[in-house]
């Protein structure tokens, strides 16, 4: 006995370890609940003896990145933690995941963490189909299977093309999701989108979300979206934190420039605006694109056009630098020095006078990058035409009895 004093004399902490057992705090997560475009709801239940002085909730996304919200605590029973996030104005990205965890934080300065939660804010309002080929994951309401095969090779296609070209990793899956209008994309969003956007996407998540109707109308743009959207992902799966540290043209330009289908009215635009002296300036393009309809279609051709100049005049190589001092924290106006020598003021004025000069035709350069994509949308377009041939031609021969292996 006499021995037992004398150990807990000298180690006083023992007066404060549980008793045999009892257990100290402990947090219990429940499984998130959401209705959604409405409400997400996250609780926890916590033992302990004494009433926290604080608790909150973390969220973690693909990148690493964290954010807290504090927890009301209830009295009743066991202490009760919960948040609850409004999400009529889009809190999370559809069909994003996080992992989450709570703490506490008990006046003797005590912190108790849960374990490890994962919470999928998944769009629950329809019914998806889905399919997966190798690393692309594609999920429509509307449509068919065939329509969708043709949107994940367009996914793998753009995959192996940029990421070969920004010697960017690809990531192990990558998600497509097509809403049938862009109202229902709209809707899916919630916040921070304008009405006339088809797509957008969340590197952190590797997700991509785009307005396409189904049918021979929707292939177009699939073609010019995806390897769009795809850009944005190896981007942000190259970069990770440091992705939104790029100039919006440098980003933009460079997701317009993979696009395998032209746009015509961005042509026009930018062909009306440089005759009229009416360019946007590039500097005003670093962070932020207008809110409006025709001027942001503007701004992407202006980005586009940019950029190919870049990759033009100073080759692949040089671009990639720029983008690695722009990724390091480069201001926008200088982050062009250590690739080509010259600032962004200094090269805007050269490429406003390469669009004069070419404003009589195309260089042999974009001739051969506009007949690739034709080519390129004309292999899809002949391969969905012939899928569906066939799936008409076997339709008779189902319905009368045929199989396989009758057949």
């Amino acid at each position: 006995m006499q021995y037992l004093i004398l150990a807990a004399l000298l180690f006083p902490p023992w007066w404060n370890a549980p008793l045999p057992g009892r257990s100290g705090p402990v947090i219990e997560s429940h499984p998130a609940e959401y209705v959604f475009g409405q409400e997400a709801v996250f609780s926890a239940s916590l033992a302990a003896a004494e009433f926290p002085q604080s608790a909150q909730l973390i969220l973690q996304d693909g990148f690493d990145r964290t954010v807290a919200y504090p927890a009301e605590i209830d009295r009743a029973g066991d202490y009760r933690l919960s948040v609850r996030r409004d999400l009529s104005t889009g809190s999370f990205f559809p069909f994003a995941s996080f992992d989450f965890w709570w703490e506490a934080v008990f006046p003797s300065g005590r912190t108790v963490r849960s374990d490890p939660s994962t919470f999928q804010y998944a769009d629950d309002r329809f019914a998806w189909s889905r399919l997966e080929k190798g690393r692309a994951a594609v999920a429509w309401t509307d449509g068919s299977s065939a329509e969708a095969e043709d949107a994940a090779e367009l996914i793998l296609l753009a995959l192996g093309t940029v990421s070969a070209e920004l010697e960017a990793p690809i990531p192990e899956r990558t998600a497509l999701y097509l809403y049938p209008r862009l109202a229902e994309l709209s809707s899916a969003l919630g916040r921070d989108r304008q009405g006339w956007e088809g797509a957008v996407s969340d590197p952190a998540s590797g997700t991509i979300l785009i307005a396409a109707a189904s049918g021979a109308g929707g292939r177009r743009p699939l073609a010019v979206l995806i390897p769009h959207e795809v850009t944005h992902l190896l981007l942000g799966e190259k970069w990770t934190t440091a992705y939104p540290s790029l100039p919006l043209w440098l980003a933009e330009g460079l997701a317009a420039g993979y696009e395998m289908e032209g746009r015509p009215e961005a042509d026009r635009a930018i062909d009306e605006a440089a005759g009229a002296g009416d360019l946007i300036p590039l500097r005003a393009l670093c962070g932020v694109f207008p809110a409006e309809e025709r001027a942001a279609l503007l701004a992407y051709a202006e980005s586009k056009s940019f950029v190919a100049f870049l990759k033009r005049e100073y080759g692949l190589p040089a671009l990639r630098q720029a983008i690695a001092a722009y990724a390091g924290g480069a201001d926008c106006g200088r982050g062009l020095d250590t690739a080509v020598g010259k600032t962004l003021d200094e090269l805007e004025t050269e490429w406003k006078k390469s669009l004069a000069a070419g404003s009589a035709g195309l260089s042999s350069a974009w001739i051969l990058v506009a007949v690739g994509a034709l080519l390129l949308a004309g292999v899809l377009g002949t391969r969905w035409w012939i899928r569906r041939k066939s799936v008409r031609l076997s339709r008779p021969r189902e319905n009368a009895g045929w199989t396989a292996k009758n057949g």
